[in-house]
């Protein structure tokens, strides 16, 4: 392996390397989450000249360097010295978990840059690299793959519905269900500004609020008060190390996927494998038309023998664990939806609105 490959793995960032050969460019070395046609319209967007920079969006940057018979990609990465707002409450453009970047200082990101010139032999002073940085060509390599955070004076508490969905799917330990949620929120406009003059200390506040809601997760499920105070400590120290809007909110999803395993994990320890399959089964889909029969056979088990370590090991019955769910799902329709008593009664399959109020009561 070369200096120069060796010097990129210690960077851990994004990166590549081509040979050229008869107007041909051959990967050799990658590292980083993007793809490879991704990484080879970055390079195809740099004009060609030993050393430049593109800039995909207001703080993210690539830098392409062109030597002899070879490219270096280095980036992109989080640059946080560098305006990350469009006018005094714009947007912030959050980087999705995918590219797995780092956040640098210009000054950082440029003295890396001269680092690996050096290995390439082909040396330039920091100045003149610092001036091809502030002349980044733009380069809309990602587009849509962006989230667009919205602050918002008019926003002081962020959207209800978020706040159930995110607690709900950390107690049921439904780990994908995050980002759709987390992403849906961020588009939203409803992240209101909680520290005048200071994006930052917004976002860490509004991150900060998020751990502390969704905490109660953790009672739901039974955990020890002890430990999870303990946790949201931990959290809060966390998010308040962090130097940029990216980096924290990429806590605040890294955060609620923790939440959610620990959700799962203490949920399930308290039940055997088959008991635990039949019961995420009942609380993913309550209203399934699958029997108790059906359930037994899925996990190898008798109907009487299901049925018995069920209630045992959750504390109620398999129909009554499903009619409590059912229960609960409408619940949160009836808060959070516009659908009638009996639309929602017959969602979650209740005889009639008679029913479903007896049910409730």
């Amino acid at each position: 392996m070369s200096r120069i490959e060796n010097f990129l793995k210690a960077l851990n960032l994004p990166a590549g390397i081509w040979r050229q050969a008869a107007g041909e460019s051959t990967l050799k070395f990658k590292q980083g989450g993007l793809s490879t046609a991704t990484m080879q319209a970055i390079i195809t967007a740099q004009p060609t000249k030993p050393v430049g920079f593109l800039r995909h969006s207001s703080s993210l940057y690539s830098c392409v360097i062109q030597h002899q018979d070879q490219i270096i990609l280095l980036g992109p990465t989080i640059i946080t010295d560098v305006s990350q707002l469009i006018g005094q409450r714009g947007q912030v453009l959050f980087l999705p978990r995918f590219l797995n970047t780092a956040s640098l200082t210009t000054e950082q990101f440029c003295y890396q840059v001269l680092t690996l010139l050096e290995l390439a032999a082909t040396p330039l002073p920091l100045a003149t690299i610092k001036t091809a940085f502030q002349a980044a060509s733009f380069a809309n390599t990602f587009g849509a793959k962006f989230t667009n955070l919205q602050f918002t004076a008019d926003a002081n508490h962020v959207n209800y519905y978020y706040e159930r969905a995110v607690k709900k799917a950390i107690a049921q330990g439904d780990i994908a269900a995050l980002p759709t949620i987390f992403k849906n929120n961020l588009n939203s406009g409803r992240v209101g500004v909680l520290a005048e003059n200071d994006e930052l200390r917004s976002v860490k506040n509004w991150a900060i609020i998020s751990v502390s809601v969704n905490l109660r997760a953790f009672f739901t499920v039974g955990m020890d008060y002890e430990m999870a105070y303990s946790l949201n400590d931990q959290y809060v120290r966390d998010i308040e190390r962090l130097q940029s809007q990216h980096e924290v909110l990429a806590a605040i999803e890294r955060i609620d996927v923790d939440m959610a395993t620990r959700c799962k994990t203490l949920l399930s320890a308290k039940m055997t494998a088959p008991i635990s399959k039949v019961f995420w089964r009942l609380m993913k889909d309550p209203t399934t038309a699958v029997t108790i029969a059906d359930l037994a056979r899925a996990v190898d088990l008798s109907t009487q023998y299901l049925g018995t370590s069920f209630k045992k090991q959750v504390g109620v019955s398999i129909n009554q664990f499903r009619q409590l769910c059912r229960i609960n799902y409408a619940i949160e329709d009836l808060l959070d939806s516009d659908l009638a008593i009996g639309e929602i009664a017959a969602k979650y399959d209740f005889a009639d609105q008679a029913h479903f109020s007896r049910v409730f009561h």
